[in-house]
């Protein structure tokens, strides 16, 4: 019985998946008019943009509960319940979708930041709002959130690709850490396209900007994406260059330190290098 019901809870998810959304009323983010808009080329604007807005949820104005079921934690709305899941802060507002369309009026009068809130906020929801078995059973951990989810607006598969894209052209820190994360549905599918092929460029090429200035999540970035062969740019010797530069630069407690050491250890220990190229050897 067990696994009968894990097989429906699995068939139920991916057919929700499958649903098309109706799209709300509301305008989205004008994402082409923000294409002209010139990358920041300043370190001193760039510096000013990775402190002017964090990603995680500081939680100003809700309780400081964690999502355990505890009576503190239900007796909040659904809304709150979901943001306090999600690891985001309503900012005052009293619904997420409130708050998501809050980040598109940021993001449409200037704040460049808010459109990377708003694309991890969108992306969550697009997946829990059409998971409807989360949505009908009361008792399922993840039912505030797909309750909240639901009245979300169709944007397109594309849409939090679309706003961190904008928002790394724009020289947003976060935007351009977070580009591999939200790939174009297109670069998935077919990495090897010339298309895919340049916004894979275009996007180890900021990430490596910000490498270049000591940015210990671009450097990881960067040799997650050579390690791997989605994304069509699968390079050993890359991978253990920006591995091993991520574990001189590291500071000693560093959790990620070992780990980056074990990938090089890897790597270095099943791939054959030019003898006059080895980057095991540097």
């Amino acid at each position: 019985m067990k696994n009968i019901f894990i097989i429906l809870v699995i068939v139920i998810c991916a057919s929700a998946a499958l649903l098309i959304w109706k799209g709300e009323g509301r305008a989205p983010i004008d994402v082409a008019s923000k294409a002209t808009q010139p990358e920041s080329s300043s370190d001193e604007a760039s510096a000013a943009q990775e402190n002017s807005a964090t990603i995680t949820a500081s939680r100003n104005g809700l309780p400081m509960v964690d999502g355990d079921g505890s009576a503190e934690f239900l007796s909040l709305s659904l809304d709150k319940q979901a943001a306090i899941l999600m690891g985001f802060d309503l900012a005052g507002h009293e619904s997420v979708l409130e708050y998501f369309y809050s980040l598109e009026d940021d993001f449409n009068s200037g704040n460049a930041t808010a459109a990377v809130v708003a694309a991890r906020l969108y992306s969550r929801c697009r997946v829990m709002g059409q998971d409807e078995y989360s949505r009908i059973n009361q008792d399922h951990p993840s039912y505030p959130v797909a309750k909240a989810c639901s009245a979300f607006p169709d944007r397109g598969q594309d849409y939090s690709s679309e706003l961190i894209e904008k928002a790394a052209a724009m020289g947003v820190r976060d935007a351009v850490i977070a580009q591999f994360l939200y790939p174009p549905s297109s670069v998935v599918a077919n990495p090897e396209h010339e298309v895919s092929a340049e916004w894979v460029s275009s996007a180890i090429a900021r990430l490596d900007k910000l490498a270049s200035r000591g940015d210990l999540e671009a450097i990881k970035q960067l040799a997650l994406v050579y390690m791997q062969s989605e994304f069509g740019v699968k390079d050993n010797k890359e991978a253990v260059r920006y591995l091993s530069m991520y574990v001189k630069m590291s500071p000693p407690n560093d959790p990620n330190r070992s780990v980056m050491q074990s990938s090089i250890n890897s790597i270095c220990g099943r791939v054959v290098f030019d003898a006059n190229a080895n980057p095991c050897e540097d």
